[in-house]
């Protein structure tokens, strides 16, 4: 879908299949959600974009405090914002200015600036930029290892694994009690039903539980490779706080040309 010009009042909001081409600007309180990627030409303000695909400004963001980015793939900008952004892959941009950020693989700002300064990101991976916190020691975080939504399907798969385990063990003693009566030869023809529709359920809500732990198994494992991730950077000011793991490192003094990694149990600096 094409939009010759701005994404304002005279439009509306955008909701569409595929992807999604927009050569103006996209003005605060509009919304346009894209099943394929949205490409923007012009400047988005405080609006809201969500696209199954990517996300692709070639200005930037200015987002007021209310802009959300949300892309299935990547996200890629000029600049972004005081704004939410959320890209399950990676995300290129020249500066990120005072947003809360999360990154499901890796994030670089690079460029003139190259500058991630103010708010919190959550990189999985590896976050590649030239600057991170300004002289003014504006409070910046930076979290490797692990994105909010992440910790949030973890703890949702807790939560079902307790569910189903017990309704696995209520099934099971539902069983056990009418699989007794069928061999005392007590038991009516209604428990008979009951038995089979039991055993039925059992055997699917068994399927599921292996699924939830299977998941589960495969998240913690994701999770706990934090070694990979790494912050690499030409300079980091103070105000800056560095968490990998279970590990938080406040930086007191600017570094420069290092690399921030977690190994045996704590945060190692390096070079870069």
């Amino acid at each position: 879908m094409q939009s010759r010009g701005d994404v304002d009042n005279s439009v509306g909001n955008i909701d569409f299949t595929g992807s999604v081409v927009i050569h103006g600007d996209v003005f605060e309180g509009y919304k346009v959600t894209a099943k394929g990627d949205i490409t923007v030409m012009g400047i988005v303000e405080g609006a809201t974009l969500k696209a199954g695909g990517s996300i692709i400004l070639q200005k930037g963001m200015r987002g007021m405090k209310s802009g959300v980015l949300e892309a299935g793939e990547d996200i890629t900008a000029k600049f972004l914002e005081d704004c939410s952004i959320y890209a399950k892959h990676d995300i290129h941009a020249e500066y990120i200015i005072n947003s809360e950020v999360s990154c499901g693989n890796d994030m670089n700002l690079v460029g003139k600036r190259g500058a991630f300064i103010g708010g919190a990101c959550s990189v999985f991976n590896c976050m590649n930029v030239r600057t991170v916190g300004a002289s003014s020691h504006i409070a910046t975080q930076v979290t490797l290892g692990i994105t909010p939504q992440m910790q949030a399907a973890m703890e949702k798969l807790g939560e079902e694994m307790i569910a189903v385990s017990r309704k696995l063990s209520e099934l099971q003693k539902d069983i056990s009690y009418l699989t007794a009566r069928q061999k005392s030869g007590n038991i009516s023809d209604r428990q008979l039903e009951r038995l089979d529709r039991v055993k039925l359920e059992a055997s699917v809500t068994g399927l599921r539980d292996k699924k939830l732990k299977k998941d589960a198994e495969r998240l913690g494992k994701k999770l706990r490779e934090v070694g990979k991730s790494r912050l690499t950077a030409g300079e980091v000011h103070p105000g800056t706080v560095i968490c990998i793991g279970d590990c938080k490192m406040n930086i007191v003094r600017r570094e420069e040309s290092c690399s921030f990694s977690y190994v045996d149990g704590e945060i190692r600096k390096g070079m870069r």
